[in-house]
């Protein structure tokens, strides 16, 4: 995927999603997160993905990997706090990436979590979320 054709999609479509958090300092469009969480918060990190089969269907895709990551740090007794995706392209699927911006938006903002990054490449559709949570202390 031509480098111009990504940072148009992460501008249109990936910045700004879900919640927005104070303890946010620097999130999508550059190449690092910046979070201040507060002092002596444990923090749960978890990953979740489709693979490259289950990436077919943009809003199916959204849906899964953060109902998944989320049910994980909840396991883990930890709170949804910051989600970082990795969108893997084989073609700069402006329609795709929409649908898929819009699920994972609205899935974040229902749960008060912040999207605060992540990377896109070039290869087989896949996605892939690092998500982070608060745990009690």
């Amino acid at each position: 995927m031509p480098a111009r054709g990504e940072f148009q999609l992460i501008e249109s479509h990936l910045s700004a999603l879900g919640a927005a958090r104070a303890d946010v300092v620097l999130g999508v469009g550059d190449d690092a997160a910046l979070l201040t969480p507060a002092p002596a918060s444990p923090l749960v990190v978890v990953c979740s993905g489709t693979g490259t089969r289950g990436a077919g269907d943009a809003d199916v895709a959204a849906r899964c990997c953060t109902a998944e990551a989320f049910a994980r740090l909840r396991a883990a007794g930890a709170v949804p706090a910051w989600v970082t995706v990795a969108l893997t392209l084989d073609s700069a699927d402006e329609a795709w990436v929409a649908r898929f911006a819009a699920s994972l938006g609205d899935a974040c903002a229902a749960e008060g979590v912040s999207v605060i990054g992540g990377d896109t490449t070039s290869g087989r559709r896949a996605v892939t979320l690092f998500a982070t949570g608060l745990a009690a202390r």
